[in-house]
């Protein structure tokens, strides 16, 4: 028991030990971390989102973007909420520096048009859906989205044609929710009822944003 008493006797004749310098950051751990944290941002805001609880959705992605300040998939996460907060300039200037920062991204440009459509700009939405269905090819939902805008822009040929190229039972939920509005259009409520409730049975995740598409548009029948 007496090493300790000798060890520090032996210190204290030799005088101050000169000061280490503390040992270098792991620079690898702390990115790692601080990449888990985004991610883990990233979770939450989209929860947040789904769940309506837009200004804690908001919170968390503004906290991760000051780490990823220029990666899309924050910037789009964040446009996304921004929309659905109604605050469309706000929204657009971020969904376009998500485009400028991977213009091959498919989310970010569609929230673009999403933007036209709530502000009932139909004619406008209907040309940049159509300019993405030249881009990105056949998209069910691009197709719907097509029909859909020329129907408000009140050009019911152009729809119809394109009502006529979505096929059962290949497209899924959008040939049920856009053969839904066709059916509003000739007065047959009760079967746009049907069709909806049909799509919403047999295609439960896709259905979510076409039912969003036409409460957004008081198409709900």
């Amino acid at each position: 028991m007496r090493a300790p008493l000798l060890l520090g006797l032996l210190l204290a004749l030799a005088g101050p030990l000169p000061a280490e310098p503390p040992p270098p950051a792991d620079a690898a751990l702390e990115r790692i971390q601080a990449e888990a944290r985004v991610d883990r941002l990233l979770e939450l805001s989209a929860a947040d989102l789904r769940a309506k609880r837009l200004d804690a959705a908001l919170t968390h992605i503004e906290e991760a973007a000051l780490v990823r300040p220029k990666d899309p998939v924050i910037l789009n996460t964040k446009g996304a909420i921004l929309i659905e907060m109604r605050r469309f300039p706000e929204a657009r200037a971020v969904l376009e520096q998500a485009v400028a920062a991977d213009p091959a991204s498919f989310a970010a440009t569609y929230n673009l048009g999403e933007i036209l459509t709530l502000e009932k700009k139909y004619a406008e939405a209907a040309a940049h859906f159509q300019n993405l269905e030249t881009r990105f090819g056949d998209v069910p939902l691009l197709r719907f989205k097509i029909y859909l805008s020329l129907r408000l822009a009140g050009d019911p040929t152009a729809a119809h044609e394109k009502l006529l190229t979505l096929s059962y039972p290949g497209d899924g939920a959008a040939w049920y929710f856009a053969h839904a509005v066709d059916q509003l259009d000739r007065n047959r409520r009760a079967e746009a009822r049907r069709l909806i409730a049909a799509a919403e049975a047999i295609h439960p995740q896709d259905s979510e944003t076409y039912h969003q598409t036409l409460k957004d548009a008081d198409l709900l029948p």
